[in-house]
């Protein structure tokens, strides 16, 4: 089965990554990656591992000839399926497949809630591809049941959806012999302090403010020592928005920034929580990622937060700074007899749902059922 993909870029977001995992685990089919904007290090990834990638680096002045190359990659590949990755690949990547007159044509939302003033371009392509949506696609995957729901208000079209959540290689995530106050020396991570980690992207949806005020609300009125590690893409010392409300807060020592790393695996052994403040999600990959190397979470009640979890973490309100600090303070107050029965079994439960070997078999078997209607049609 020979397999187009088509992406909006391959940094190392999300669904880069579970892009990158899919394909490697499909490594008996034929892929082909189209990006339409940069490589990025997923991008380098899958040209090590030898898979055809094409970036097209795309932009309004060269939209027409970036499109009719995409194209023409499609026309000559004649893939069995076309699967597009988020709003932009989705509509860009679903006409120009549709143009060349394949119909087994996937598409794939990745986000649950778009926060984002009526009259802007994101909201623009939202509503354009859920007209689209009744036309192009032959099934759209949902990667989080709170994000199906969404959408399916705004008017996606209901009966070609599928609900097909994120997956992990398990059997990565291990965690080393090496001692917590080790890693930390290596990774320059002070060894005493509680050190609850943040890792994201920097955009006001992952409230990077509001865990900078419940980092206040702590310094005010525990008696605990934290630290607070922001990992992510954008997350450094020339963020000026970011510096000044770590500024701000007045307690500018509480933080360490680190600019985006691909993997988390490594610094999730030496940190003691994993938080997640966003006010919107998907499916939020940093959640299992923590809960296999058995780190406890806490998160804002956002996307499938509450379904990955099981119970096993803390869910708090949107925006809640108070009780977001509070719910830190406890998982911090916890012996660590009560911390381990928590992270053990939400370990299990992550490998028993969303291993990638069955998550892959989930795409794989409805490929071939879209493969299988077009025959009887």
């Amino acid at each position: 089965m020979r397999v187009i993909h088509i992406i909006s870029s391959l940094d190392g977001g999300g669904a880069e990554l579970m892009l990158l995992r899919l394909i490697l685990k499909m490594d008996t089919d034929q892929h082909i990656v189209i990006a339409l904007k940069n490589n990025g290090v997923v991008g380098e990834d899958l040209k090590n591992n030898n898979i055809p990638t094409h970036a097209l680096n795309l932009t309004l002045l060269t939209f027409l000839y970036d499109f009719y190359k995409m194209y023409k990659i499609i026309k000559i590949a004649r893939p069995h399926i076309v699967q597009t990755w988020m709003y932009q690949a989705d509509l860009i990547g679903g006409i120009a497949a549709y143009l060349v007159g394949l119909k087994n044509i996937c598409w794939n939302i990745r986000n649950t809630y778009i926060n984002a003033p009526r009259l802007s371009l994101r909201n623009l392509i939202l509503y354009i591809c859920a007209w689209f949506s009744h036309y192009i696609p032959n099934r759209i995957i949902c990667c989080s049941q709170s994000g199906y729901d969404e959408h399916v208000k705004m008017g996606y079209c209901a009966r070609k959806m599928i609900f097909i959540p994120n997956g992990y290689d398990t059997s990565l995530f291990k965690r080393s012999l090496i001692s917590k106050s080790i890693l930390r020396s290596c990774l320059k991570i002070p060894i005493t302090p509680f050190v609850v980690c943040v890792a994201a992207r920097f955009d006001f949806l992952k409230g990077h403010d509001v865990i900078i005020k419940a980092a206040g609300y702590l310094a005010q009125y525990s008696k605990s020592e934290y630290l607070f590690l922001f990992i992510g893409r954008g997350i450094n010392s020339n963020n000026e928005i970011l510096m000044k409300a770590i500024a701000d807060s007045g307690f500018g020592a509480k933080f360490m920034l680190l600019e985006h790393k691909k993997s988390l695996k490594d610094y999730m052994e030496a940190v003691d929580l994993l938080c997640l403040p966003s006010r919107s999600e998907g499916f939020p990959n940093v959640i299992p990622e923590a809960m296999l190397m058995e780190v406890p979470c806490v998160s804002t009640n956002v996307g499938d937060a509450g379904i990955i979890m099981q119970g096993n973490g803390l869910l708090v309100e949107v925006e809640n700074h108070i009780a977001l600090g509070e719910a830190i303070e406890r998982i911090a107050k916890m012996s660590s007899k009560d911390r381990c029965v928590i992270t053990t079994k939400a370990k299990k439960n992550i490998v028993d749902l969303y291993d990638i070997n069955h998550i892959s078999k989930c795409y794989r078997d409805l490929y071939h059922s879209m493969l299988s209607s077009s025959v009887k049609n």
